[in-house]
């Protein structure tokens, strides 16, 4: 029987490259893991296929005994094969148009689990797997299926639905129906048996089936599963405006069949229910590197949030040991994408692209994380908001997003907000007037245009990976959630930069009242383009102002360890915008030396163009922790905001904090001059900040309050990004 099953693999092979003669090779995507026997023919050479290698149309992928691979395509589709697999993509055309379009693959032999992309959205026609005795259509999104050993062809879909044919006909699967294919000519039957999925050594990998089987063949019966130690980070989407993100480091994970059944976290908090289907799977739990990214539709969250969710992007894994994160301080590590989740949205899921990364700068005691993701969103007109068809370009949102903002690890664990941004439209000049009308936000020169949410993880034994989720809501395409897995690179020392003749902007207070006072602004204030900035990394270790020949610099850290800090972008970036606190710091001024205590700054690069009209809205992005010289530190809530009518050269700052059960803030008003503001009146709550990026696209500022009734002094540190931007169109 297994003879004449390999000489049917034979002659399907060869039906195959009649049919699908030589072409040009066409970039397909790239291979996310390779574990084991993995080998790639391409043209007449066979060589290994590592892990990052690229896939081209007309490969044929082998895997061995102990063979596994994920490759995922450049339409944001992924296709895993399990061991003993012979794989072909016969041919593959990703021409964003759903008549050029092709995913045409075909699996000879062993067994495969495949989540389609953007190709079988556009067109399912253009989506085809092809078997021996079956061609396998898309009616949705997620399917797997393997060869028997007696030949036979087992289909199960796992998202949506599916459509199985051959030349006696077609019959159609829904979530989670299964088909057995017996011959080319016979009609496809239901079965409630699942297409056989095994992977290597399936009792010592978290989940594995309960239908799997071990090196002799005798079934592997693995009963419920319940794995502890487990971090969690996911993004739940559950309407046009309505997202949900939530992240552990130590809860406990409920497995059944292979399948994710629940999450608990040691707050109780609890999510289950729902279908999970997998997407991307490493490591193991025996070697301390385990990490699974998934989606989970239709689950419910009990405990603390109680949430029912349309769909989630998921990252389960184990957490980074403490040492092994202490281990990296001094150095900087580029985590880059391997693995992401599909992109949910209001008007159609997107993709996760590869050029998403997070720069970390790892410290003695934490580490800072620089999350820039960039993602794929269906192209939309302006129907979402006016109802009218799209008439010109300047009425199509190429759903292009980039996702960028800081966050602090003290642990394992992360969370930090992200400032959205898009390339829409180039410029408000540039546009017809009737159409800039239709879009009035997008009249926001650098496209700054929602902000968002981050929370995610170190994994593994050496920290060697990240998993990471995110939601945001964006003006066009309403709320958003994902997820990804992101594996690092080699680390790096790092770098000190002594970035000089730069207009940087720098303002910074002080917690005490013998600090330096610079003319700009009173009370413990100074700015001043025009300095000497030294960074390392992202962090702003001193500074030399050229007018008054004064010099900020902080203590040894092990004398007086720095607070957390942010940043978005690098310092050398045009729109470089930084956050921080120290413990302490020493002021010199030509004349006198000032010690100084609880010191907060934001630093980065003025606007050069500033807008002379318009209004708009900033949201938070970050911030130091704020102090108090009653009550310690305290916190900088996500509800502060800024105000800004560039026409009349105003704005409103409105800070909210908490110390304890005890809130303190103000709504103060302030005067813009040039790419800087400051507070007006001469009352307790003064602020002193600049405009950063195009259009004024981010801002940072301190703030302080004096006298407060049962705090003393408060001192801090935000930074915003512009959630709107309203320009009124001249007559």
């Amino acid at each position: 029987m297994r003879h004449s099953f390999n000489l049917k693999q034979s002659a399907l092979i060869a039906a195959l490259a009649s049919a699908y003669p030589v072409h040009v090779m066409a970039n397909a995507g790239v291979t996310q893991f390779s574990i084991g026997e993995v080998s790639v023919q391409r043209a007449a050479a066979n060589t290994p296929l590592a892990s990052g290698t690229r896939i081209e149309s007309g490969d044929l992928i082998t895997t061995g005994n102990t063979g596994r691979t994920q490759l995922r395509f450049t339409d944001g589709g992924m296709v895993s094969l399990q061991p003993n697999s012979q794989f072909k993509i016969s041919r593959y055309t990703d021409a964003n148009d759903g008549k050029q379009d092709s995913f045409l693959v075909d699996l000879a032999r062993g067994g495969m689990r495949a989540l389609t992309g953007l190709i079988g959205k556009r067109n399912r026609e253009n989506y085809k797997v092809t078997t021996s005795t079956a061609t396998i259509g898309i009616r949705g999104s997620g399917f797997s299926m393997a060869y028997n050993s007696d030949g036979t062809l087992g289909v199960t879909t796992e998202q949506d639905a599916i459509e199985v044919c051959n030349q006696a006909g077609c019959i159609g699967l829904n979530l989670g129906e299964s088909a057995l294919v017996t011959s080319a000519t016979a009609l496809p039957t239901r079965t409630n048996q699942r297409a056989l999925w095994n992977p290597p050594n399936p009792r010592r990998l978290i989940g594995a089936r309960n239908d799997d089987v071990d090196s002799e063949g005798r079934t592997a019966t693995i009963p419920r599963q319940v794995v502890t130690n487990l971090a969690f980070t996911g993004a739940g989407f559950s309407g046009e405006e309505t997202t949900d993100i939530r992240g552990y480091l130590d809860g406990a994970a409920l497995v059944e069949g292979g399948v994710l059944k629940g999450y608990r976290a040691r707050n109780n908090d609890q999510g289950d229910s729902g279908t999970v289907t997998e997407l991307a799977r490493s490591g193991t739990i025996e070697s301390k590197d385990f990490m699974l990214l998934g989606t989970w539709t239709n689950s419910n969250w009990s405990g603390s949030n109680p949430t029912t969710l349309q769909q989630s992007a998921f990252v389960i894994g184990q957490p980074a040991p403490q040492d092994a994160i202490n281990s990296l301080a001094g150095m900087r590590a580029e985590y880059k994408l391997t693995s992401g989740s599909p992109v949910f949205s209001a008007a159609g899921n997107g993709t996760i692209l590869s050029t998403s990364h997070v720069l970390v700068d790892f410290r003695s005691a934490f580490a800072n994380l620089d999350m820039n993701l960039d993602i794929s969103l269906p192209e939309i007109g302006n129907s979402i908001e006016s109802g009218l068809e799209a008439i010109s370009p300047y009425q199509v949102h190429s759903g292009l997003y980039n996702l960028r903002g800081s966050a602090t690890a003290t642990t394992a664990g992360f969370r930090g907000t992200l400032a959205i941004t898009d390339s829409y439209p180039p410029n408000f000049s540039s546009q017809p007037l009737a159409q800039a009308v239709d879009f009035p936000q997008a009249t926001s020169i650098g496209g700054a245009i929602g902000t968002g949410e981050a929370t995610g993880f170190f994994g593994g034994g050496q920290a060697g990976t990240l998993g990471l989720s995110f939601t945001g809501n964006t003006y066009y395409h309403g709320a958003i959630a994902g997820a990804g897995v992101f594996t690092r690179g080699t680390p790096i020392a790092i770098p000190e930069a002594s970035l000089s003749n730069y207009p940087y902007e720098l303002h910074v207070l002080d917690g005490s009242d013998n600090f330096y006072t610079n003319e700009y602004y009173n009370n413990n204030t100074f700015s001043n383009g025009e300095g000497t900035a030294v960074f390392s990394g992202t962090q702003l270790t001193r500074w030399e102002q050229y007018t008054g020949s004064t010099l900020i610099s902080q203590q040894p850290q092990n004398a007086t360890p720095t607070r957390l800090y942010g940043a978005i972008g690098q310092p050398s970036d045009a729109d470089f915008l930084g956050w921080g606190s120290w413990a302490a710091g020493t002021n010199f001024d030509g004349s006198a030396t000032s010690n100084l205590t609880d010191v907060h700054y934001v630093v980065g690069k003025p606007t050069m163009y500033m807008p002379y009209s318009g209004t708009a809205t900033y949201g938070l992005i970050g911030g130091t922790v704020p102090t108090s010289s009653v009550a310690g530190n305290g916190q900088l809530l996500s509800s502060s905001n800024l105000s800004v009518d560039f026409g009349a050269s105003s704005l409103t700052a409105n800070i909210d904090l908490k110390f304890g059960n005890t809130t303190a803030g103000f709504s103060q008003t302030g005067v813009i001059n040039s790419s800087t503001f400051k507070s007006t009146g001469c009352g307790n709550n003064f602020f002193s900040g600049f405009f950063s990026g195009n259009n004024a696209a981010r801002a940072g500022m301190v703030y302080g309050i004096n006298n407060h009734s049962t705090l003393g002094n408060i001192r801090g540190a935000a930074a915003f990004t512009q959630t709107s931007f309203t320009n009124p169109i001249p007559d």
